[in-house]
């Protein structure tokens, strides 16, 4: 127990309490098979999805790599659009717990050196992707969902390792809920709070790899990186149609 760190718990004040059960939002009654279906959520989301322009879209990485190639973009174009819609989006979704626009923007650089050098170290190159909270990446904060941790990692994760040798951007640590336990996607911690579905922004995005999610779907990435011990890839996924 005491390898493991267990006995620490004893010395915590913890401010928040675990999250084990959904928040209906508005108090919505549960639906009897007997009731006509309620399309009004499918409607705002076609809504959503269709009446603003300039809003990220999802696209596959062979679209990302594909410009690159044709001088159409390149990936610091793509990294500047990207801190842009963060900065205006994640206030509101909350997919991310912790990025820094410097670091994006020095992947984005060092990748669009490659392409023009010819020496791009992928197919992958210059895509981007997020990390789940729970895996480490260098300069960022590991807090696995909780909020009383924010030990700066000096490494990278063997898998993060990977990512970087592939010249994939990482653009930052995705939200998840507190220690994996909870199916919904919830999150009352102060550094993450609870990760929106960008389909329908009443709804969680389910858990516990919600951000990454939720970063998919929205377009803000073509990838990321998740966990799964009971369906934590395969609830979100579901839930927000990737």
């Amino acid at each position: 127990m005491t390898v493991v760190g267990v006995p620490k718990f004893r010395t915590l004040e913890l401010t928040e309490g675990p999250t084990f059960f959904p928040f209906a939002p508005h108090n919505l009654p549960v639906a009897s098979l007997r009731e006509p279906v309620d399309i009004s959520g499918l409607e705002k989301a076609h809504k959503e999805l269709s009446h603003v322009p300039n809003e990220f879209r999802y696209r596959r990485a062979f679209e990302y790599v594909q410009a690159y190639r044709n001088s159409q973009l390149t990936p610091l174009d793509v990294a500047e659009r990207v801190i842009e819609t963060i900065k205006r989006t994640n206030p509101n979704l909350k997919m991310l717990c912790d990025w820094h626009p410097e670091m994006i923007l020095e992947q984005a650089r060092e990748s669009t050196e490659r392409y023009i050098s010819g020496k791009i170290l992928s197919p992958l190159d210059g895509t981007f992707c997020v990390v789940k909270d729970q895996i480490s990446v260098a300069g960022h904060c590991n807090r696995s969902g909780l909020s009383f941790i924010n030990k700066i990692e000096d490494g990278d994760a063997p898998l993060v390792t990977k990512v970087r040798d592939a010249g994939i951007i990482i653009v930052g640590i995705s939200n998840m809920t507190e220690l994996g336990m909870s199916v919904f996607g919830a999150n009352p911690s102060s550094y993450h709070g609870t990760c929106r579905n960008p389909i329908n922004t009443d709804y969680f995005p389910g858990g516990s790899s919600s951000g990454t999610a939720a970063a998919i779907c929205s377009g803000l990435v073509p990838f990321g990186v998740g966990t799964d011990g009971g369906g934590s890839i395969r609830m979100p996924s579901c839930q927000t149609g990737i």
